[in-house]
């Protein structure tokens, strides 16, 4: 068996090959400083990098203490923290961080491990992210930061946890769409709600001139209708085009919402341009 064979059983995508917990303690226990530890697999990752996507905390440490490269990145730019943040592994980027990791380090997309932690709903690490002076501004090449991603994904703890650091609400991305867009679009009603909160612009304009209330017309979120017209959308904003929310009610077959807008005085005779 080559040096590293080992190593890249540690991920294997077959289960039957890949090794146990115990297996790999045992033989990284037996490495040498420079045997094989930056090994590159084939998605450029190292084993440090296997070791921190799947958990295995002790074989981090032993890995790190044969000289792994904290920092080393694979295909995407992807370092060992960024794996572990974005798969929730508490302890592991406790370890990381406390032997020097790059908390800010950007993929090439403009993604840091915050926005991964974020993204996928991973509070404590947020937390902890958040705990140690991480950029919580930061933007992605696409000008998405993470309060952006935790809103579009519905995880609510995060957002709140984002919002109370003080992250900016009203930020866009290149197509100007704002957190309160992406929530509403998804039908996330707590978050549309405690966005609004912290003083969301409730008829920010996106691409095409979309507001929230078009995002929320267009994919049939009634309860998030039903929240912006109490806190006073505007009713019949116009796209590009000049649609309304009444026009993509109707268009995509959402009644109970184009009744809504009605009474809320949509203008039933409003035209566009399609």
């Amino acid at each position: 068996m080559e040096d590293n064979d080992w190593l890249n059983q540690m991920v294997a995508k077959d289960p039957a090959k890949r090794m146990n917990a115990t297996d790999l303690y045992s033989r990284a226990r037996g490495l040498q400083g420079g045997d094989n530890i930056g090994a590159v697999i084939e998605d450029g990752s190292t084993s440090l990098h296997r070791a921190c996507s799947n958990g295995h905390l002790e074989i981090v440490k032993l890995l790190l203490e044969k000289g792994a490269d904290i920092d080393a990145v694979d295909k995407d730019s992807l370092t060992p923290l960024h794996r572990a943040c974005s798969n929730g592994h508490l302890e592991i980027v406790k370890l990381l961080l406390e032997k020097g990791a790059d908390i800010n380090a950007k993929v090439k997309g403009g993604f840091t491990p915050l926005h991964l932690a974020c993204q996928n709903g991973h509070f404590e690490v947020a937390q902890l992210l958040l705990e140690k002076g991480v950029k919580f501004n930061v933007k992605t090449n696409d000008n998405f930061t993470p309060l952006h991603r935790a809103c579009q994904n519905g995880y609510f703890e995060v957002a709140q946890l984002l919002l109370e650091k003080g992250v900016k609400v009203n930020v866009k991305t290149n197509d100007n769409f704002t957190p309160l867009h992406r929530a509403c679009f998804n039908g996330h009603l707590e978050l549309a709600e405690l966005l609004l909160e912290k003083s969301a612009d409730i008829d920010a304009v996106a691409k095409v001139s979309f507001t929230p209330l078009h995002c929320a017309s267009f994919n049939g979120h009634t309860e998030v209708v039903e929240l912006l017209l109490k806190k006073r959308a505007e009713v019949n904003a116009k796209t590009e085009d000049g649609s309304t929310p009444l026009h993509y009610a109707f268009q995509r077959g959402h009644l109970e919402i184009a009744k809504l807008l009605l009474k809320n005085r949509a203008n039933i005779r409003a035209k566009n341009r399609l």
